[in-house]
């Protein structure tokens, strides 16, 4: 088989491969195929400079194949869900206290703004000291429902 593809296969096939990888990835936007691609067209370019055998190119194509998905994988592919979802939006914003928040105790505060649909949440204090109605805090951690609050100085 690998002396059927030496005889055959010509640099501009690597080429060909490439564009359609490059094809492939336009279909699924898994930005995966365009390392392909792209490591497709390095050998084939490599092939027409140099005039290597096929199994010095299958061995190129494969080692940069894994680096590009390596590289992908490192610097470009972003974690997009987070542990505790949509309400990572609510760390550092500042709310009044509507109900006193004594130390073990729930109370509640209130945000000018709904968020995650209610202007109301329970909250328990960060510190082991009471914080009186009225009094500004801002949000520290989420804990599932509860929220964890410092008083603002």
């Amino acid at each position: 088989m690998l002396d059927f593809l030496s005889n055959v296969l010509q640099w501009w096939h690597w080429i060909v491969l490439g564009i359609v990888f490059f094809i492939v990835e336009m279909m699924t936007f898994t930005l995966v195929f365009i390392g392909f691609g792209i490591t497709s067209i390095l050998v084939g370019i490599i092939d027409l400079v140099f005039v290597t055998n096929i199994n010095f190119e299958l061995s190129i194509w494969g080692v940069l194949s894994i680096l590009s998905i390596l590289i992908w994988y490192k610097f470009f592919n972003t974690k997009t869900v987070s542990n505790s979802g949509q309400s990572n939006s609510m760390i550092d914003m500042k709310a009044i206290v509507i109900e006193d928040i004594n130390p073990l105790e729930r109370g509640k505060v209130k945000f000018n703004i709904p968020l995650l649909g209610e202007r109301e949440w329970e909250a328990i204090s960060q510190t082991e000291e009471s914080i009186k109605s009225g009094a500004i805090v801002h949000v520290v951690k989420i804990k599932g429902q509860i929220l964890l609050v410092e008083e603002n100085i």
